[in-house]
């Protein structure tokens, strides 16, 4: 399983090899999946969908830690940056359940239920009923001079990933709705519309 390439210039000329970014994978895995329930599905579109779904789930997604790295190599999809992004995770969870509910799939509701719990448990606060944005490939807290692939310290809260986590949480809970998964998309509305 390769993943999909995205390393074109604005002419579309293949520019090389480069490694893969959950959030690219993630992100053309909701295409594909989105597609099929589309009155724009094209003969091709299911099988990209179930290459990029085992992409996300084989190759981004750590075996001994959990959680979805923030890139792999492409040659060997060995983990090139490994730190958890919640940015990621909540990329992985939009596309699981996007595919989940494209497909019907009982598996891809098993993976896209894991990562909302890995979110839930990882890196949500409850005592702050807010969100971590970065932990180390460990779940571990990284110092707090040191900044995550975005750019921010661990301390810093961002809308970008909000809105994202949102988004997420909102395709999750149709998936699924739980009290538990419509009180966390509720949660994250409001952090979002408050932005603290």
């Amino acid at each position: 399983v390769e993943g999909f390439a995205f390393n074109y210039d604005l002419a579309g000329r293949w520019l090389g090899p480069h490694n893969r970014l959950v959030v690219g994978q993630a992100r053309a895995l909701w295409l594909f999946a989105h597609l099929l329930r589309s009155p724009f599905v094209a003969a091709g579109d299911a099988a990209l969908a179930a290459h990029g779904f085992a992409y996300l789930t084989q190759r981004l997604w750590d075996p001994v830690h959990g959680g979805f790295f923030w890139e792999v190599s492409w040659r060997d999809h060995s983990p090139t940056l490994a730190d958890k992004h919640l940015y990621g995770q909540a990329f992985g969870l939009y596309a699981l359940s996007e595919y989940a509910l494209a497909t019907g799939s009982a598996d891809a509701r098993a993976w896209a239920d894991r990562v909302a719990l890995l979110i839930d448990q990882r890196f949500r606060v409850a005592s702050l009923g807010n969100y971590r944005e970065f932990l180390s490939r460990d779940w571990s807290p990284p110092p707090a001079s040191r900044r995550g692939y975005l750019g921010y310290r661990p301390d810093v809260r961002t809308q970008n990933t909000r809105i994202h986590l949102l988004e997420a949480l909102t395709l999750y809970a149709r998936l699924n709705p739980t009290p538990t998964s419509l009180a966390r998309l509720a949660e994250a509305l409001r952090l979002t519309e408050a932005a603290v």
